[in-house]
């Protein structure tokens, strides 16, 4: 039965079946319904006293993205209200046990057999940005124990690149792109190198490296193609980068753009060492390696 909606568009509905209460009993007691089941939640901090308090709108709030510590032990989170939380892994949790919530500090659905946990997981501390965030990346030898490592860059909408301290959620440097106009450019993807000491960076074509020693508009900028029609290089916008942790010397890094490319590149050269183009599977094309230098490497395929 088709089922049509006020804005023109049609839903199937299932059909109707009747269904023997007792034989289905048989059935489902046999069979494991297992899900994921959450060691401790945190969703009482996307809509709190706090982020009122702080001027955070709060209405309509979602995560964006998530990232563990090098070191496991803080979980950072990216949301619509331009905030990054930074979250403090409970013990119990890194030992895979679950905790027993009181009964005056959980819905119903918490309360339940299968949802024995708590929902007061709040961050231990905000860094608020001045729009919306596009990327974040850890430092990659951070570690707790060291204050001075635990630190993380963000990238957020007509804004620099921003370092925040994981300790007290201030801000400890900025990194300034310029663009031809002299006015500041916004990165849509951030990564560290392998080694800490380098910020990799994605705009329009263009990949520019900071110093982490030395913050302020002092950069190195690495092209991906000449122009925006350009047949050869990388084109787009590069929106996503990656180091790969295995690579001798630590230099091998990927990039990809919005303009369905995936591209290889070693940090010690400057040009491209292996390109793939993203094919699109619903119209039935292939993924075609595109060479741009004869380099022995391994492709990289999406799936």
């Amino acid at each position: 039965m088709n089922q049509t909606a006020n804005d023109g568009s049609s839903a199937t509905l299932a059909p109707t079946v009747e269904v023997d209460e007792m034989e289905l009993d048989k059935v489902s007691g046999s069979l494991d319904f297992s899900f994921l089941r959450p060691l401790c939640v945190a969703r009482r901090t996307f809509n709190s006293r706090q982020d009122v308090a702080l001027g955070l709108p709060t209405a309509n709030n979602f995560l964006k993205g998530a990232s563990f510590s090098p070191d496991g032990t803080c979980l950072l989170t990216s949301s619509d209200d331009t905030v990054l939380r930074v979250f403090e892994v409970p013990g119990h949790a890194l030992r895979g046990e679950k905790r027993q919530a009181p009964s005056d500090t959980v819905d119903d659905a918490a309360s339940s057999a299968h949802f024995d946990i708590t929902d007061d997981w709040s961050p231990c501390l905000y860094s608020v940005e001045g729009e919306t965030v596009y990327d974040f990346a850890w430092y990659p030898h951070m570690s707790s124990s060291e204050p001075a490592t635990s630190v993380f860059v963000s990238t957020s909408r007509d804004h620099p690149l921003h370092m925040w301290d994981a300790f007290t959620g201030n801000l400890r440097a900025t990194y300034r792109a310029y663009d031809h106009l002299d006015e500041v450019v916004a990165a849509n993807s951030v990564c560290f190198n392998t080694a800490g000491g380098k910020i990799f960076a994605g705009y329009n074509r263009m990949i520019r490296i900071f110093d982490v020693s030395q913050p302020g508009r002092s950069f190195e900028a690495r092209p991906t193609c000449k122009t925006r029609k350009s047949k050869t290089g990388q084109r787009g916008i590069i929106s996503a980068l990656a180091f790969c942790p295995e690579s001798s010397g630590g230099g091998l890094f990927a990039a990809g753009s919005y303009a369905k490319t995936i591209c290889l590149y070693s940090e010690n050269r400057q040009s491209c060492t292996r390109c793939s183009r993203v094919g699109d599977a619903n119209n039935g094309r292939r993924y075609t390696p595109q060479v741009c230098t004869q380099r022995p490497v391994s492709l990289l395929w999406l799936t």
